[in-house]
């Protein structure tokens, strides 16, 4: 089975074998996702508005897009290459270095939350009950977000599904077995 690799502009380039798309294709998502990362880790860093959740999200998709590409490598590689045993180390390490940034940030959200925790005891029971009504609205705003949300991803999902054939050429580096 062969899929074509297609040129941005639609002209196409060359044929690979599926497990090379594959190999192709986890390290472009790869590639995306360090970029994310790092961006967004900058934005938070520097204060310009970086989201926490974004960056959870990045490493956690930098730590499947190496699984893939591992997965893809085992495919082609042979069982003794020396290439192939460094890539399943540095899988290994990508999977602890993802859960260390995971931890960090669920940790930073959480103590930012804590923070914004208001004390009831001070309040009247008219702010009291102004306070609930604001927090009710502002939920049923937040989950006609979030499903409006879910639908715009499952719809670039199912795009990108129907397009997984057309993506761009990269050269793999050769390494000897």
């Amino acid at each position: 089975m062969w899929c074509f690799i297609k040129h941005p502009f639609g002209r196409r380039l060359e044929s690979l074998s599926v497990v090379e798309g594959g190999i192709i294709r986890s390290h472009l998502s790869m590639r995306f996702w360090l970029f994310l990362c790092r961006e967004t880790a900058d934005a938070i860093v520097t204060g310009r508005g970086g989201q926490v959740e974004r960056l959870v999200v990045a490493a956690l998709e930098i730590s499947s897009s190496t699984t893939q590409l591992l997965v893809s490598s085992r495919v082609k590689a042979s069982t003794t290459s020396k290439c192939l045993a460094g890539l399943e180390n540095a899988a290994k390490e990508v999977s602890k270095m993802t859960g260390k940034v995971v931890a960090a940030a669920n940790n930073a959200s959480s103590t930012d939350k804590q923070l914004d925790n208001m004390d009831f005891a001070k309040l009247s029971f008219t702010q009291a009950h102004k306070e609930e009504v604001d927090t009710q609205v502002r939920v049923l705003e937040l989950e006609a977000q979030l499903t409006a949300e879910r639908m715009r991803l499952a719809g670039i999902r199912r795009f990108n599904y129907s397009n997984s054939a057309e993506f761009e050429q990269v050269r793999p580096r050769r390494c000897s077995p």
